[in-house]
């Protein structure tokens, strides 16, 4: 997984050269979303499998693929927030806000993984991995457009700012 998520961090720099930042991460949280979505619905339908002693890569199911996918899409999605928030501000300001980044940051992984666990007590395994990626994936998606026009608009406010 963290193999993948350093490939999609990347390959992500390398497209947002060429593409809007927005536009990427909305395709990659809508893909994201639907194979959470098709990897849930047959693992409902297939529940099980028979393991074997010659286990493959090519031998284990295909929905064991979707985690490093998932890796793969949200790779990008932390450099680019912690990029984009630092361009609005300051450079004298930078610092105070990655010390806050890496706070907050630090929280959120420990907030994240107690809930997690939690989670799998109260509703089971296959639930608990689908709302914990489905909710957020969701979230992120629709606040990919508001983010972007106050970005937007608070780096025009910046540029006015040091042009006076």
């Amino acid at each position: 997984m963290i193999g993948f998520i350093a490939l999609g961090r990347i390959f992500g720099g390398f497209l947002f050269k060429f593409l809007k930042w927005e536009k990427v991460l909305i395709v990659y949280f809508i893909i994201g979303i639907a194979l959470i979505g098709i990897t849930a619905l047959s693992l409902k339908q297939n529940g099980s499998y028979e393991l074997s002693s010659n286990i493959s890569l090519l031998s284990i199911p295909w929905q064991s693929y979707s985690i490093p996918v998932l890796g793969f899409l949200i790779g990008p999605v932390i450099p680019l927030i912690n990029s984009s928030a630092l361009t609005c501000l300051p450079k004298y300001m930078h610092a105070e806000m990655i010390t806050l980044m890496v706070i907050i940051s630090a929280l959120a992984s420990c907030f994240a993984s107690r809930l997690l666990g939690g989670m799998f007590t109260w509703v089971g395994g296959q639930m608990a991995f689908n709302l914990i990626t489905l909710i957020p994936l969701a979230i992120l998606l629709i606040s990919v457009i508001p983010y972007s026009i106050v970005l937007k608009k608070t780096e025009e406010n910046l540029q006015l700012q040091e042009k006076e």
